[in-house]
């Protein structure tokens, strides 16, 4: 009996459970971003509207700041970099790099797209200056979505950014109706037997 309860509450919580991913931009050779698929993160990236090779996946960071270290995703700011999530997620972060010193505010636009790939709002994306470059983090925690547009704002300070540690949070599971009927069922039947066994 008490096997048959923690079988039933492990099943729950394995299906309840939240998953981290970071993606550090290291885990393939040095290559052209769009298309790539890593970690449950298909990306792409394009210019004018048109897929482009410019942005590069583990690209060298000739500096390590407080956000990104020496492997990073980098391009032009002329581009639309897109983070298309494998399944849904309901938090993630990453570090961003411009080669100026100068503060941008907003440096880019982050356009979220729910489940539906609908809009889901739009979110800006601050930097602050270090010795030769500005840097800024970007974070949400909210409704799960599915995709994520990064526009750069297209500063004439600005012509190349950074990305690195994109870290995310899977919608957490959950149970699969079946499961909760069954576990249920399998918890009356034990107080049915225990009430007629006394």
């Amino acid at each position: 009996m008490k096997s048959i309860l923690l079988s039933c509450l492990l099943a729950l919580l394995a299906t309840s459970s939240e998953a981290a991913v970071l993606i550090t931009f290291d885990e393939l050779p040095t290559q052209p971003v769009d298309g790539v698929l890593v970690e449950g993160v298909a990306f792409q990236f394009t210019v004018g509207g048109s897929p482009s090779t410019d942005a590069v996946f583990n690209s060298d960071l000739p500096v390590t700041t407080v956000n990104l270290d020496d492997k990073v995703l980098s391009g032009p700011v002329a581009g639309l970099l897109t983070f298309q999530f494998s399944a849904p997620v309901i938090a993630f972060q990453f570090g961003l790099l411009l080669n100026t010193f100068d503060p941008e505010q907003p440096a880019a636009i982050v356009s979220l797209l729910d489940t539906s790939l609908q809009p889901a709002g739009d979110i800006p994306l601050d930097t602050n200056p270090l010795l030769l470059f500005s840097e800024g983090l970007f974070s949400y925690s909210g409704p799960a979505i599915s995709q994520a547009q990064i526009a750069f704002s297209g500063s004439t300070a600005a012509d190349l950014f950074a990305i690195d540690n994109l870290e995310y949070t899977l919608e957490a599971d959950v149970p699969e109706t079946g499961t909760l009927l069954l576990c249920g069922l399998g918890m009356l039947g034990l107080g049915v037997a225990r009430f007629r066994h006394k």
